[in-house]
């Protein structure tokens, strides 16, 4: 019997083991995706800010004259002022 309550202890304490892996496996993988996912955000901030640029001075005060048609609302690629439901 004693060796009964040894085995069980040890495959508790292997357990708690493994599930302390997990749990720092989870943390350093959510930490890194939400370093990617911001990474994201900043390189579509600067795309949309570029093609804002472009927009503004398409659309600026000689953009009818020479005869092109005004920029449309979905003239920038990427997500700029898009939802998700938008861009499919």
């Amino acid at each position: 019997m004693p060796f009964l309550h040894r085995a069980v202890l040890i495959r508790a304490a292997a357990a708690a083991l493994a599930l302390g892996a997990a749990l720092a496996v989870q943390t350093s993988a959510g930490q890194a995706l939400a370093r990617r996912g911001a990474e994201q955000a900043d390189r579509d901030a600067r795309a949309c800010t570029t093609a804002a640029a472009a927009l503004a001075e398409l659309d600026g005060p000689a953009a009818g004259h020479h005869g092109r048609p005004p920029a449309g609302p979905d003239t920038p690629g990427g997500r700029c002022g898009r939802t998700d439901r938008q861009t499919r």
